[in-house]
């Protein structure tokens, strides 16, 4: 039986809209393959854009603690031993202010870190600074005091995530407590001014 030509027509119509279909497919498949590795371009961008923003963002925090004078001031009467405290004689004075200043900024700095906002690695360079600073007697009769009254008024502690992180993420430096292998200001390094 012969072929008629409407029917010869119709096969090259279907094979026709084969072909169409494969190529079709085809486009589709090399257009998600091309979606796919933009996304992953894409992607290393953004690692990229954030890793740098956080970057900028610790270096903003670090360069903060060493360039504001009263942070420094408060600092370098703890870390040579020219601040005292007496609890008796509680008043607000110019390095009272300081060292509120300072501890408030640390305490900022251990929250961002217990919220996973700062990773150990980036607290490392802050280290000696808060072992210096947490382990100093007089600092630590200062908090006890200024815990003793959040306590009675607010209900909760003061500086509580430095406390923490002193405590908890610094326990190689309790050879540090009594500060007799800093006592010798010439062995000190003015790590400020380093920056």
């Amino acid at each position: 039986m012969p072929i008629s030509v409407s029917d010869e027509l119709a096969l090259v119509s279907d094979l026709i809209s084969a072909i169409v279909l494969i190529v079709a497919i085809i486009s589709l498949i090399k257009s998600l393959s091309l979606t796919r590795e933009q996304i992953a371009q894409n992607n290393k961008q953004l690692e990229l854009s954030y890793e740098i923003q956080k970057a900028v963002f610790f270096k903003e925090l670090y360069l903060k603690m060493f360039d504001d004078p009263d942070i420094r001031k408060a600092f370098y009467l703890i870390d040579y031993d020219q601040f005292t405290f007496d609890p008796s004689k509680l008043q607000l004075t110019q390095e009272i202010e300081d060292l509120d200043k300072l501890l408030n900024y640390c305490n900022l700095l251990c929250s961002l870190y217990f919220n996973k906002m700062l990773t150990r690695q980036e607290m490392r360079p802050l280290e000696y600074m808060l072992t210096i600073l947490y382990k100093n007697p007089h600092v630590q009769a200062y908090l006890k005091c200024v815990k003793d009254i959040f306590n009675k008024e607010i209900g909760r502690p003061s500086w509580e995530h430095l406390t923490r992180y002193c405590e908890n993420e610094l326990p190689h430096r309790a050879s540090l407590s009594d500060n007799s292998s800093l006592s010798d200001n010439s062995q000190r390094t003015d790590h400020f001014s380093a920056i």
